[in-house]
């Protein structure tokens, strides 16, 4: 949670809430791509 600005510590209502499933989704996406990238090099490799 987020506190928002100029606002007391004390009152939850003033904290949001994070998300990191964009996050996420970028570091699937690179790991992905990073597999395909070794996968065609190795498959060069063998031919």
């Amino acid at each position: 949670m987020i506190q928002k600005k100029a606002s007391s510590l004390q009152d939850p209502i003033n904290y949001r809430p994070i998300n990191i499933t964009s996050c996420l989704g970028k570091l699937l996406e690179r790991i992905g791509n990073l597999e395909n990238k070794i996968n065609k090099y190795l498959n060069e490799l063998e031919q």
